[in-house]
């Protein structure tokens, strides 16, 4: 299934877009650990739920194409 999501992000050529701006935020949020000095677990679920709000939903509807691509 990884691979079909993969393949359906190149596709529709948004793997670019993902990664630019993925990488501007995890800059940023590598910079708020610096200052803190904090990189436990709880701030990680901090990074994990800024990217599922960001990008979450363009997986969630990645899948399903790809899911009703296979059942075809």
């Amino acid at each position: 299934m990884f691979e079909g999501l993969l393949v359906c992000v190149c596709e529709l050529g948004e793997g670019i877009h993902h990664a630019m701006e993925a990488g501007k935020m995890a800059a940023g949020f590598i910079g708020e650990c610096l200052d803190r000095g904090n990189f436990d677990a709880e701030v990680m679920s901090i990074w994990h739920e800024r990217w599922m709000d960001k990008f979450g939903n363009d997986y969630r509807w990645y899948i399903h194409v790809i899911i009703c691509s296979y059942a075809m």
